[in-house]
């Protein structure tokens, strides 16, 4: 038992001792002299093994998916993909797609394009006289059709209605 707790903790990479301060596994379990007390023990040091490696993992997991976000915030105007950043990353698709689901509340694609109709409609707000097929490339998107169709889908309205009714041109 104690060298399986101890080889878990040189996994998590721990180098303080998260049974208490000063704690050697052996000499703490070695002081129970009847099975069940030494069983409750040692559960309970299990327990306590599972949880700060539940917690590490989800300190990791946010740490990363605050990168994959700020990526995607800094590169929303490049044609990017899952794949791209399965890439970037050395990460899986469906890892990636799990992340962004579990910090920003939508899966990628969704927040890519919520993220470049924002992006967009700043733009419009700077320069309301803007193209939509210069409006495309400033925000990633290929053609004037696509930025059409997120206007659609986020405001209802096309590009140039949403500047008509919303920047009092």
């Amino acid at each position: 038992v104690t060298a399986t707790i101890s080889r878990i903790l040189e996994i998590m990479d721990r180098t303080a001792d998260i049974f208490g301060e000063k704690s050697v596994v052996y000499l703490e379990l070695k002081l129970y002299d009847d099975t069940e007390s030494l069983c409750r023990k040692i559960t309970g040091m299990f327990a306590t093994l599972l949880q700060e490696a539940s917690s590490s993992t989800r300190k990791q997991e946010y740490t990363m998916a605050n990168q994959l976000i700020a990526y995607v915030r800094e590169n929303y105007a490049r044609d990017i993909s899952l794949t791209d950043l399965s890439e970037k990353f050395n990460m899986s698709q469906g890892y990636i797609s799990t992340l962004f689901k579990n910090l920003a509340g939508t899966n990628f694609k969704e927040y890519l394009s919520r993220l470049r109709f924002e992006k967009a409609v700043e733009i419009l707000e700077k320069n309301p006289y803007t193209q939509t097929k210069d409006l495309a490339g400033m925000i990633g998107l290929n053609t004037p059709k696509a930025v059409i169709a997120l206007f659609n889908k986020y405001a209802g309205m096309s590009p140039k209605q949403y500047v008509s009714s919303h920047l009092n041109l």
